[in-house]
């Protein structure tokens, strides 16, 4: 007994990679996106303290 018609996978031609890599090659070429260029221009903010003191705050009963 053969397999169903949709139980056939078809042959992939790669189109879908060779695609991305087209569009990441433009890309390279012209620098970074300009959305990850955004994202990387941002100023870091250093207050990565701030929620460690507050759940050390919770832990100990103090609710302010």
């Amino acid at each position: 007994m053969t397999r169903h018609i949709i139980d056939h996978h078809a042959a992939r031609t790669g189109s879908r990679t060779l695609n991305f890599l087209r569009i990441a090659r433009q890309e390279s070429d012209r620098g970074l996106h300009p959305a990850t260029r955004t994202l990387h221009s941002r100023p870091v903010s250093r207050d990565e303290a701030a929620p460690v003191v507050r759940f050390t705050r919770i832990e100990r009963g103090h609710q302010t």
